[in-house]
């Protein structure tokens, strides 16, 4: 095992996906067996984790090899970023086997517990200082 100290990113991860895991069993028997809801928030969520935790990787290689590609890099990422979540909503929009508003409940999630586990870090880093 590796003896590094888990992210913030990483806390988020290790919290969002059980998360994810229990509110599709959740929706699994409240809606009746109707797999729309359940796919919609697992591709959502995992969407939403492979491309904020992808970026986060990637900012930092970029940023330890060469700073000045970083000023390209960034509004790049983000542009790439909206442009395949805008697409997964779109499709999402026209096809009857996925929730729109499930799969923003997921790509939300990940976000969410991001800035909910950075809330209790600095409140837990506050008390030990």
């Amino acid at each position: 095992m590796n003896d590094r100290e888990l992210t913030l990113f990483d806390k988020a991860i290790i919290f969002s996906i059980p998360f994810t895991l229990i509110l599709s069993v959740i929706l699994f028997f409240v809606t009746k067996n109707n797999n729309a809801e359940i796919k919609s928030l697992v591709i959502g969520a995992t969407v939403s984790i492979v491309l904020n935790y992808g970026n986060y990787k990637l900012t930092f290689k970029i940023q330890r090899e060469n700073v000045t590609k970083l000023k390209l890099f960034v509004p790049l990422s983000y542009v790439i970023r909206f442009v395949i979540l805008g697409a997964i909503i779109f499709v999402a929009c026209f096809f009857a086997d996925y929730n729109v508003i499930y799969i923003i409940f997921g790509v939300l999630e990940y976000p969410v517990f991001l800035i909910i586990m950075g809330l209790l870090e600095s409140r837990g880093g506050a008390k030990n200082d």
